[in-house]
């Protein structure tokens, strides 16, 4: 089977001895900023990295801009993905050239996105993944409203509907939101202190998780990693 396995960076991984399990799958996706806490928490994370999502806030663009310049070969051998919003934010603009030319330094690959190109958008051709208007209903931007308030989705989800048509089957580990709950706090494995980080206000994790759920029932390829503690 041609698999994946996406791990996020969910406070649940701790004590979960789920290292071997996710190093064991070929393709191993992580989240921007995952992985220079690797080593410390192996037993659980694991090693691994195939796949590599990093997002254009400005905390992203520091963080790779860093790690990339203390660490070249480790970026070069994955893929890189930066995802980036089509409304610019200052972030992007004033932090992602830099960030580039350190990337560009190492001659390390990437591929830039503001959104999977298989998610069909209003001005996009008839392939792709859908959602009913009810459910989820995209602009031409690949924005959605929710509450009065204009919206984008996460890396996560970008990661999850990038690889629908790829993998024969996904598996997700570290999503607390999905599994516990949605919650405007959350927690990463390597946070050291229990924190009060707050989900952006663009994203809405309630809504979010129901698309996962059309989507793991649409398509019967979206699993759980199930903890081995």
């Amino acid at each position: 089977m041609n698999d994946i396995v996406i791990v996020g960076s969910g406070g649940s991984l701790i004590n979960s001895n789920l290292g071997s399990k996710i190093d064991s799958f070929e393709n191993v996706a992580r989240f921007g900023g995952s992985e220079v806490h690797l080593q410390k928490y192996k037993t659980d994370v694991g090693e691994k990295t195939t796949h590599l999502f990093y997002n254009t806030s400005k905390q992203g663009c520091k963080m790779l801009a860093r790690y990339a310049e203390e660490n070249p070969d480790f970026y070069s051998n994955l893929k890189l993905y930066i995802c980036f919003q089509k409304t610019k934010t200052p972030a992007f603009k004033n932090l992602w050239p830099v960030t580039k030319r350190i990337l560009n330094k190492h001659d390390i690959e990437y591929e830039t996105h503001w959104i999977p190109a298989h998610i069909r958008l209003p001005k996009r051709g008839a392939d792709g993944i859908s959602f009913p208007a009810e459910l989820i209903k995209f602009n031409s931007g690949g924005r959605y409203n929710n509450k009065g308030i204009s919206r984008h989705i996460t890396t996560g989800l970008s990661a999850i509907t990038k690889f629908l048509h790829k993998y024969d089957n996904i598996y997700l580990c570290g999503f607390d939101t999905l599994v516990q709950g949605p919650s405007r706090n959350y927690r990463r494995f390597y946070d050291e202190k229990p924190t009060n980080r707050l989900v952006a206000k663009c994203h809405s994790m309630r809504k979010e998780v129901q698309v996962i759920h059309y989507l793991a029932d649409k398509y019967k390829k979206i699993h759980i990693l199930e903890s081995e503690g």
